[in-house]
């Protein structure tokens, strides 16, 4: 993996160095990164569970929160069984 081409946002005539990385260790970066939520204050946390909730569960668990009514799950824009 390389950087290359970048500028820094606040002087463009400076230029800065190519950075080469491992493609295996910046993958395993980039995994590492996405699952740390330690750095996040409560409300973010309580706005990414929320939305996994809403986006990655059954549309009828979903439905669930609002009635569980076949109404509700089309407003989510899922077909209720």
């Amino acid at each position: 993996m390389t950087w290359d081409q970048w500028r820094a946002p606040d002087d463009l005539s400076t230029d800065l160095p190519a950075l080469c990385f491992d493609a295996a260790d910046y993958e395993s970066e980039l995994r590492r990164a996405e699952t740390d939520h330690s750095w996040e204050w409560p409300a973010r946390t309580v706005a990414r569970l929320l939305a996994d909730e809403l986006t990655l569960t059954d549309p009828r668990k979903r439905a669930e929160a609002c009635g569980g009514t076949a109404d509700a799950a089309r407003r989510f824009g899922c077909a209720w069984p």
